[in-house]
Parts: C-alpha cells; structure tokens; sequence
C-alpha cells in the first residue's frame, strides 16, 4: 500500500536530513527531497504527492518568499513539521493544516494523512475566489432535474469548494455540471473534504478533486486563471 504513496521532504543537508531520509526508507514511502521550497516548483512542479514532511530547522532559516511557499503547501496538502533533536536521535511531528489531522509520529502520518489524501500535483494549484453555478449529481446517469444547486465558493484548476448542506462522506463520487461551460458533460470528481452545517464561521459544503473532464473543459478552466 505504501508503495503507492509519495511525499517530499523539505530539509537542508544536514544530520537531521540524513534522520529523516532513513526513517522514510525503513518505513518503505516513495519520496523526495529539496534543500528548500524555491526548488519545489522548479524542479517537481508535475509530480503528484501525497503530503510534504518540513524541518523545523529549514522553516525558520527561509526568507519570506519561501515561507509563503511553505502556507500554500499548508492549504493544499497534508504537511508534517519535523524536528530532530540530536541528543536522544528522536524525531518529532507537528501536523499542521486542515488536511493534516492531529499529533502523531511520521509512520502514523504517512500511514493515515498521506494514505488517505489522493495524490496531486503542484500544478494548476492556484486558488481564485470564483461563484460558478454547479448542479451537484451523486451518480452521472441521476437525471439533472434531481440534483443539488450548488455555486462554488473558491476554485482551482483542478479542485473546488462547492456550498453544500447535504450529507457527503469524504471519498465519496460526485459529479459536476458547470452551468458557465460549454460543454456541460458530467466532470467526475471525489470529495476529499466535509463541511457539515452548523461548523462556526465555516461555510458548509464539500471540497472536491476533479478526476475527469473533456478537453474543452479543461481548456475553459484554465482560461479563468
């Protein structure tokens, strides 16, 4: 199963760096490593992830640019601060993020936070504050007089947010009919968050990951950018 899983370790060189790399091995996790986070974009923009791990040590010597870096991570994916401390030879674990869960060693946040966010890339993840009109299907054959209204509250090229006080299960299918396309083909998508009703200050609804649409969709999504 961890073979499936990959994540980038953000460290400079260092016996903290070796630390981590070798605990990554024993736990058997496809990964990679940067010395900071100006070359994330540069030299792994396409490759699909499963959550970042950064040290501690490496945050706090990052100029502000690069700390920017580090909070669009934070938003978009499943992130482990990491600290080593070189007299016992322990390293500990902050998550950190909405996606990241709650305190835990780095095999318990591979095997849990990792293992259940579907991998994606850095690719087309900026994010813009855009109202689409969204008819939400929880099947592509359930006819399109049944399903939700939605509008989306913020967008990426290949993610959204979509208002919505239904029941929904993270993992679960939906598919998305976009008033504003053209082309108005079911886009297949699986939630990978839930905002129920009721949660202060949040809106309620689901965070979503498209999986398929045509080339024309594509195209106009990526035209709004």
């Amino acid at each position: 199963m961890l073979s499936k899983i990959r994540v980038m370790l953000v460290s400079i060189p260092g016996k903290a760096r070796q630390a981590y790399t070798e605990l990554l091995n024993n736990i058997g996790v496809d990964y990679d490593v940067v010395d900071n986070f100006s070359h994330i974009k540069r030299d792994y923009n396409q490759v699909k992830y499963n959550g970042f791990l950064i040290d501690v040590a490496t945050i706090v010597r990052s100029g502000s640019r690069e700390k920017v870096e580090a909070n669009h991570l934070i938003e978009r994916f499943p992130v482990l601060r990491v600290n080593y401390h070189s007299s016992g030879g322990s390293i500990k674990g902050l998550p950190f993020g909405k996606f990241s869960g709650d305190g835990m060693t780095v095999e318990e946040f591979i095997n849990t936070e990792c293992n259940s966010f579907p991998s994606r890339s850095l690719r087309g993840s900026k994010r813009i504050s855009k109202k689409l009109n969204i008819l939400l299907l929880r099947s592509e054959s359930q006819p399109r007089g049944t399903g939700e209204k939605s509008i989306t509250t913020d967008l990426s090229a290949d993610s959204a947010f979509l208002y919505s006080t239904s029941p929904w299960e993270e993992g679960e299918k939906v598919w998305l009919i976009v008033k504003e396309l053209s082309d108005h083909t079911p886009i297949e998508s699986i939630i990978q968050r839930v905002v129920p009703w009721g949660v202060k200050n949040q809106f309620p609804g689901i965070a979503v990951r498209f999986l398929k649409m045509s080339s024309k969709q594509s195209e106009e999504f990526v035209m709004m950018f």
